[in-house]
């Protein structure tokens, strides 16, 4: 009795120390990994395994309540059970497995989140600055070795899948970079503009080189969303003559593309791609969503196809979250979905965070109208692009202001 009584408590004393000391630190770790990496393997088996294991470890009944007492969490927390749920729809297999294993990273992203908030809010600033460093770090190994923009690669290598030449970290294919890049572009020029002057030249540098990557991926909705992000930016912040400032964005562009003929290439084939078949791709969502009022309801699950054939052109998703929402999980989903982000504005009007959380958020929805699929269950780099930020702003995370503790609490609150 004496030996597990002397084992239970090391073992409390590790998961003591692991909570207040090193939990930030799992965090940063993941950051840095998950964009730096080599082998998209390797990401996935860095959070399933030693990140699961620890968060599961140091979670406590006083955390499961205070994450569900948060209003926007517990929104999603039903959302992803409803989604996990759905794979049942269609019967149980190996593949569903496969999805709920990734469902469980999301949560697990979520949770670890959530328990730094609580217990180091001093380090917010430091983790913010980890995850710009590690994304602009991912944007010059990625352009280290640059295949070439998408149209190049179906010019060069006509049938093979694209997604085999994005393999730096969670950036796997060409959408999934030009989003990471354009979320990193916003931060940066947000971190550029809300700290002193001395930083704000790297900020610059590392925003520019973002936004060059996201470019050449030709993620058009990641554009639009860059664009509307930094106006928003230079909209709250104001510096002198901020209008200007947003107007140089389209003529930079411009002149980039008259100087630089690779760029000239890029613009015309995403002018000539038009709307790449969006309606018919969404007539078909829409037809298959509605087939039955039970579909329309619960929805095909989780794990159903959306391979669907728009003007002879085979596509895995419906260019639109809130349309692959309603096919997998119907109606329910989508109010679910819906219900976290009203629940997360109605909390915001209550009580005001960092605007960053905004400039990101807001044009993500906007053009998740367009495009996306379902990021729920998909350790890709919108985890990191979207989830990541949309998780900072429910816990009310403030990077860019002081923070300071009291007896070793938050000196802010949350839930």
């Amino acid at each position: 009795m004496a030996a597990l009584a002397t084992a239970l408590a090391t073992l409390g004393h590790w998961r003591l120390a692991l909570r207040e000391r090193h939990l930030p630190w799992l965090l940063a770790l993941f950051l840095v990994l998950a964009l730096t990496l080599e082998s998209r393997t390797g990401v996935v088996n860095v959070l399933r395994g030693p990140v699961f294991l620890a968060v599961l470890f140091c979670l406590g009944r006083g955390d499961l309540r205070a994450l569900w007492a948060n209003g926007p969490a517990r929104w999603f927390l039903l959302l992803m059970a409803w989604l996990g749920l759905s794979l049942l729809w269609d019967g149980a297999s190996a593949a569903d497995w496969k999805i709920l294993q990734r469902g469980l990273q999301v949560l697990t992203l979520l949770v670890l989140v959530f328990l730094v908030a609580r217990q180091r809010p001093d380090w917010q600033p430091r983790i913010l600055r980890l995850y710009l460093v590690a994304g602009i770090a991912a944007a010059a190994l990625v352009l280290v070795a640059w295949p070439g923009s998408p149209a190049t690669l179906a010019a060069l290598h006509p049938g093979v899948e694209r997604s085999h030449f994005y393999t730096r970290g969670v950036l796997t294919i060409s959408i999934f970079t030009g989003w990471m890049m354009a979320v990193l572009s916003i931060a940066c020029a947000h971190g550029a503009l809300a700290t002193g002057a001395r930083r704000a030249p790297l900020y610059l540098l590392g925003g520019l080189l973002c936004a060059l990557v996201m470019l050449w991926t030709q993620a058009r909705s990641a554009w639009l969303a860059a664009i509307l992000g930094i106006a928003m930016v230079l909209w709250h912040h104001r510096p002198r003559r901020w209008w200007l400032w947003l107007a140089a964005l389209p003529l930079l562009a411009a002149a980039a593309a008259l100087l630089f003929p690779e760029w000239r290439e890029i613009l015309a084939d995403s002018l000539e791609r038009g709307g790449s078949f969006r309606l018919a791709i969404w007539r078909n969502a829409l037809d298959r969503a509605l087939e039955s009022p039970l579909h329309l309801l619960a929805g095909h699950g989780l794990s159903a196809s959306t391979r669907t054939v728009a003007e002879g052109i085979v596509q895995n998703h419906y260019h639109s979250l809130y349309l692959n929402t309603l096919f997998q999980g119907g109606l329910v989903a989508l109010a679910l979905y819906l219900g976290c982000l009203w629940r997360l504005a109605a909390d915001w009007c209550r009580e005001p965070r960092d605007w960053l959380w905004a400039c990101l958020l807001i044009p993500m929805q906007l053009a998740f109208v367009v495009d996306g699929e379902n990021f729920f269950v998909t350790p890709s780099a919108m985890m990191l692009a979207y989830l990541l930020p949309l998780f900072w702003a429910m816990t009310r995370w403030q990077p860019f202001a002081p923070h300071r503790t009291t007896n070793g609490l938050p000196a802010h609150k949350w839930g």
